[in-house]
């Protein structure tokens, strides 16, 4: 995604400025489909809410496109397109969109590219204007085509970094050889090295007209107001029409099965890929149900989970045109055998389209999945995020991809008819295991035949951060409360106070017990569980998920979390479900060897995207300090056993979940004494006590080399993390002008060493609170490693450079309108507020702060002086 990492802050941000909820007027009108005169469609969809307003455009531009030998062409655009207009450059552009306190972005795919803008209705035209702008006269200066191909070259390299990214590219390759389909959406190297502005430039002229776009506006307004943002696109040139693409049914391959080599570090995968039979394929959303039925806890599939060979199932329909596919994907042990496997997946999915689903099980998946799909539209963007793709295909309605209509077990049944009877000669695969040897083959044939509570006195509420409420129990736990009259939404966040302090056992103990919370309890297996979530519509998370890109929010040592989201009504139900998970878990093994695999891959991705700031953190604290130390281990570490996860998790009410050490925290329409009176019976037993936090140990600097580790083969490292960091103890009147100051030091990063002369691509800067309330100021630069020494130079000018050249005042607005973007995308979704409200009370933040003055250029430049001196910062290098 364009920009989803550049200029990224690598620590929380210090202060939170919390979004709440309006009160819900009247249901907005109905969606609204038109075709623009110049052959765009138009989908108008308008939603209540959090007054903002989102415009995207999926053009038909992407990998499957491409001139043979010139792959990457629609990603070189993605970022050109962001480069300059007629009297904008670069920088004129993302500081117009940071005054319109709006996000823009985009992504690449297989078969469109997405760009979208989330901004205030106040200032929606002008942000949707300067996107139609973006796509439509894009400048393409000379030197920025080739920044963007440095750029674009260290994505790659950061890419192939990436053992199941390798792994991933492989099994694509060897899926679809010599098919549009098996090209990377990024772009082969080579072809992205010899691709010239002229080519670039005609591509775009080709694919970026009227009748290859579909337009999306959403959000709060009227649909005259709305569908008047896509106005400016109506006059621009028709073209051709959309794209004309081959259909995959005609490739070359299917009933054939494929086997590569895993690279080291990688889980080994198996791929199996389905077309549908000749004709018009199954409605999009019989599919998509059809792909949930499948994969659901009692469903098809379920037996394959018990196999010693399989750790994770998966399935979803790839969203194409002309016809779309199916993917089954399963995560497996080193030693699986492929046919075997193969075997058994292919007359479980055969016996499912003889069999059919209940209408019960129908009924049940449909309304988790539009509780889901209404939780996910509560976050504008993620409109284009998660559905991009499937607006660009739809083959009917385009509102059918964002609100799905009513789906029945008759019209499931059938879609399994159609897709999985005789699948084989309509069925191709390819296995990735470590160590194997390429090979191919025909599809393997047929398979061979309690106690009493007792309830603390109620404990009055006072005012908190962000107009809530917060009411401490008698035995220590802290209850915070958002009340947003006429929500349909609930966001619940349990903060586990003081992790790596309190972790025995290996590293990790904590990361895999919460891994464990969703793999049952006493009163329900895993699959119980699950039934009993989506019953209610309710959305849990207890862990970052290791294998989606940046998922990383909760990468902290300070604290570990459980959080849920669903339908408002749904709240008791939740609350209930989070007391059985936290004081009675229980697991089998199947729930702990999935639990243990993602905890591994979380352990890989701590090695591969944490390098620098884990070696900052122990020059600053110590090896030994617990804030220096990985959340979920690192690779080699020894693994947590049963006996470990046991001694951490204790018992109610002390262990891991003691109440002192818990921060509850829920945003939804009821009031702060209907949560009390729902918490209170589930939370409030144990002896009275205070809350507790700490005591964390003093730092003790370590005095390791600042230089990285050699790998282990000798060979100097392709990529280095460069962070420069300190712990200061900032006082209230200097924090907002540091924040602006570090806030400049990103700004100057990406211009001068992402953008100015591509050396990088993640890199950022900003400051955390730690638990003594000093900051960790720090700055981070991920580039390969013949960069090092001219981003070490630039990175100490950049930070010396705001002392004496501090942001001007148009300069510091613009900076304040990013924080009002930032502050509405963290504040779109009630969990995420909840969530807010929770580190808040954790960080020791009281109610009715007031919003600081906007600081002056003078004392941006006095603090950044003061607290961002080269010479008084840590500088590491990591692997």
């Amino acid at each position: 995604m364009r920009n989803m990492t550049a200029g990224l802050l690598v620590v929380p941000l210090l202060l939170t400025v919390f979004a709440s909820a309006d009160a819900l007027a009247a249901p907005p009108p109905a969606p609204q489909e038109s075709r623009l005169a110049s052959g765009a469609r138009l989908l108008v969809l308008p939603r209540a809410g959090a007054e903002t307003v989102l415009f995207a455009v999926a053009v038909d531009a992407g990998s499957w496109d491409e001139p043979a030998g010139r792959t990457g062409m629609s990603h070189f655009l993605e970022h050109l397109l962001f480069d300059g207009v007629p009297g904008l450059d670069e920088r004129g552009i993302t500081e117009a969109f940071e005054r319109h306190g709006a996000y823009a972005n985009a992504f690449t795919r297989e078969q469109t590219t997405v760009f979208f803008v989330l901004a205030p209705v106040a200032s929606a035209p002008d942000a949707s204007r300067l996107l139609v702008r973006m796509l439509t006269e894009p400048t393409i200066p000379g030197g920025a085509f080739e920044k963007a191909k440095k750029v674009i070259l260290e994505e790659l390299a950061r890419d192939a970094a990436r053992p199941d990214g390798v792994r991933d590219m492989r099994l694509r390759r060897a899926l679809f050889a010599g098919t549009p389909a098996a090209r990377p959406v990024g772009g082969v190297p080579d072809d992205v090295r010899a691709a010239t502005r002229e080519e670039v430039v005609a591509y775009h002229r080709t694919h970026y007209v009227g009748s290859r776009m579909r337009v999306l506006v959403a959000g709060s307004g009227s649909l005259e107001s709305l569908r008047a943002l896509a106005g400016p696109l109506a006059g621009i040139a028709p073209g051709t029409g959309p794209a004309q693409r081959p259909d995959p049914r005609r490739f070359p391959g299917w009933g054939r099965v494929k086997t590569v080599s895993a690279p080291e570090g990688a889980r080994p995968r198996l791929a199996l890929v389905v077309a549908p039979p000749e004709g018009t394929p199954p409605s999009p959303a019989a599919t998509a149900m059809l792909a949930r039925w499948l994969e659901a806890p009692d469903g098809p599939l379920a037996a394959l989970r018990e196999r010693e060979d399989v750790i994770e199932i998966g399935v979803g329909p790839l969203a194409l045109r002309p016809v779309p596919l199916l993917e089954i994907s399963i995560v497996t042990s080193d030693d699986a055998d492929r046919d075997a496997l193969l075997r058994v997946l292919l007359a479980t999915l055969e016996a499912a389209a003889r069999s059919g689903p209940s209408r019960a099980a129908i009924a049940r998946l449909d309304r988790a999945a539009r509780a889901a799909r209404e939780r996910t539209l509560q976050r504008l963007h993620y409109a284009a995020i998660f559905f991009g793709e499937d607006f660009a295909a739809a083959p009917g309605r385009l509102v059918d991809a964002l609100v799905v209509p009513p789906i029945e077990a008759p019209e499931v049944a059938e879609a399994a008819r159609a897709w999985l009877a005789g699948l084989r000669p309509r069925a191709r695969a390819a296995i990735a295991l470590p160590g194997a040897a390429e090979s191919e083959a025909a599809l393997p044939g047929e398979a061979p035949s309690g106690a009493a509570v007792e309830i603390a006195a109620p404990t009055p509420f006072a005012a908190g951060p962000a107009r809530s409420r917060v009411a401490v129990l008698a035995n220590g736990l802290t209850l915070g409360v958002l009340e947003e009259p006429g929500g349909t939404v609930f966001g619940l966040h349990l903060l586990v106070a003081d992790r790596a302090l309190r972790e025995k056992g290996p590293a990790g103990t904590a990361e895999l017990l919460h891994r464990l919370l969703s793999a049952g309890t006493a009163l329900s297996d895993r699959e119980g569980l699950a039934a009993r979530f989506e019953q209610l519509g309710v959305e849990l998370k207890t862990a970052d998920n290791p294998h989606i890109p940046f998922d990383d929010r909760y990468d902290t040592p300070m604290w570990s979390y459980v959080r849920m989201e669903g339908p408002a009504e749904s709240l008791p139900g939740a609350l209930d479900l989070l007391a059985e998970m936290i004081r009675l878990p229980e697991w089998d093994d199947a729930g702990w060897r999935r639990a243990t695999s993602t905890l591994e891959a979380a352990r890989r991705a701590a090695a591969s995207g944490r390098a620098g700031t884990r070696v900052l953190m122990t020059r600053l604290f110590g090896e030994a300090h617990p804030l220096a130390r990985p959340v979920p281990g690192l690779p080699g570490d020894p693994a947590p056993t049963a006996e470990d996860v046991r001694a951490l998790l204790g018992s109610w009410p002390d262990g891991w979940f003691a109440p002192p050490r818990l921060i509850l925290t829920v945003a939804s329409p009821r009031t702060g004494e209907e949560v009390l009176d729902l918490v209170r019976p589930l939370f409030g037993s144990g002896p009275e006590r205070a809350p507790a936090r700490g005591p964390w140990p003093k730092a003790s600097p370590a005095t390791t080399s600042a230089e990285p580790p050699p790998a282990a083969d000798g060979e100097k490292p392709e990529r280095v993390i460069i962070a420069w960091g300190r712990i200061a103890d900032v006082p209230p009147a200097d924090r907002k002008a540091l924040e602006l100051a570090l806030d400049a030091v990103s700004d100057r990063m990406t211009a001068r060493i992402r953008e100015a002369e591509g050396l990088a691509y993640r890199l950022g800067a900003g400051a955390g609170v730690l638990p003594d309330g000093r900051w960790l100021i720090r700055a981070v630069v991920t580039t390969r490693a013949g960069n090092r020494e001219r981003v070490e130079e630039l990175l100490a000018e950049i930070l010396a450079g705001v002392a004496t050249d501090p942001p001007d005042a148009s300069t510091l607005a613009r900076l304040a309108g990013r924080e009002r973007r930032s502050t509405m995308l963290h504040g779109l979704a009630a969990v995420s507020r909840a969530e807010q409200l929770g580190r808040a009370l954790y960080e020791g933040e009281s109610a009715g702060k007031p919003a600081a003055a906007l600081p002056t250029s003078a004392e941006v430049a006095a603090a950044a002086r003061r607290w961002l001196s080269p010479d008084a910062m840590t500088r590491v290098v990591g692997r």
